[in-house]
């Protein structure tokens, strides 16, 4: 019987709405108590005897009629978003109210001020009629206005889905990309492995290792919605040990990025075809910096010092619109792509912070 009782969901809806009370209810249900109060033209009348009618009547509309129907309608609130009708929920809160929380907070109301608790059913059967109407309207009013309310959030968690979904798509479409290897780049590296098999030294195991470790970094992870900053650096730094590109070379290109932001997830095909386009431009050395900034992850491609007036040439040469395209399109609308010149030249990426949560292989 207890737990049956405990399991109740008007007993814990009653209790959810007890707990979360604050002082935002407590002000509500005092301004409603006041409207009741001047529906009734109190402010004007000695409904109430004592040295303070304004005051005294206050506190019984408060009490029969505001904090109730907060309460009550509150109540309600949950109901609905339990699956209850909304005219049944809606209407029992000021059913209720009208009721059981009138008779009761006149109680309340007659104890606190010391006055007679006298309360005949002429009287009661008159201030539930005056109520029931303005209650009746304010409440539906309510009610409307918390349909249109949930209605929005409805269509805005499916537009957040369906955009959401786009940006995966798009995201597997560039993994799937990314996969796909260059057969020329792969059969003439394996030409290569097969021509320093009879050179001493490892040269054929490590071209290898590298080869290997270009294709791992190529193929998408089972279940992954995007790349990570780990795996694109790995990719960036085994494509040019493979293919030995001019740029590409530990002497020639720093990544740089620190271990919290390595499971960043990024988009797939940036990096690498930027730096492709940066190599061939005259500018000798470049650094990767991976680093996060507040809820966004942020990639700057600089130049190394001293290069001089080639860098904005080079930069100039990025077809930036593109980029920015490919980033919103997996990162949302938020994703920020700048060619920065002069003394601050660099290409600087600004992407929401994700940590990309699929396993790794």
């Amino acid at each position: 019987m207890n737990a049956a009782l405990a399991d109740w969901p008007l007993r814990r809806w009653c209790a959810e709405a007890a707990r979360q009370w604050g002082w935002r209810q407590t002000m509500l249900a005092i301004v409603l108590g006041q409207a009741s109060q001047i529906w009734w033209g109190m402010p004007v009348s000695a409904f109430q005897p004592g040295p303070a009618p304004f005051l005294t009547t206050g506190i019984y509309h408060t009490l029969q009629t505001g904090f109730p129907l907060v309460f009550l309608v509150s109540v309600a609130e949950r109901a609905v978003g339990a699956g209850a009708g909304e005219l049944r929920a809606y209407g029992l809160a000021v059913a209720v109210t009208l009721g059981a929380g009138n008779s009761a907070g006149h109680t309340l109301a007659a104890l606190l001020l010391g006055q007679p608790m006298g309360w005949i059913a002429a009287e009661n059967l008159h201030f539930i009629a005056g109520n029931m109407l303005p209650l009746s309207l304010g409440v539906a009013v309510y009610a409307q206005w918390r349909r249109e309310q949930r209605s929005r959030r409805r269509v805005h968690a499916h537009q957040l889905e369906r955009t959401l979904a786009q940006q995966r798509l798009h995201a597997a479409h560039l993994l799937a990309l990314q996969a796909r290897v260059e057969p020329e780049l792969l059969f003439d590296t394996l030409q290569r492995v097969e021509t320093l098999m009879d050179e001493p030294g490892g040269a054929a195991d490590a071209l290898l290792a590298d080869l290997i470790g270009m294709l791992r970094a190529m193929l998408p992870v089972a279940g992954a919605s995007a790349s990570t900053v780990a795996r694109e650096f790995a990719l960036i730094g085994a494509y040019g040990r493979v293919t030995g590109a001019a740029g590409l070379q530990p002497e020639q290109l720093s990544l740089q990025s620190s271990p919290s932001v390595a499971r960043a997830s990024l988009a797939p095909m940036v990096l690498l075809p930027v730096l492709r386009a940066l190599s061939g431009t005259g500018v000798a050395t470049w650094q990767v910096q991976a680093a996060r900034a507040g809820d966004s992850l942020r990639l700057a491609v600089l130049p190394g010092a001293g290069e001089g007036r080639a860098i904005d040439a080079a930069l100039q040469g990025l077809d930036a619109p593109a980029l920015r395209a490919q980033l919103c399109a997996v990162h949302g609308a938020t994703a920020r792509c700048d060619v920065l010149a002069g003394a601050r030249a660099g290409l600087i990426i600004e992407i929401p912070y994700r940590d990309d949560q699929s396993p790794d292989c």
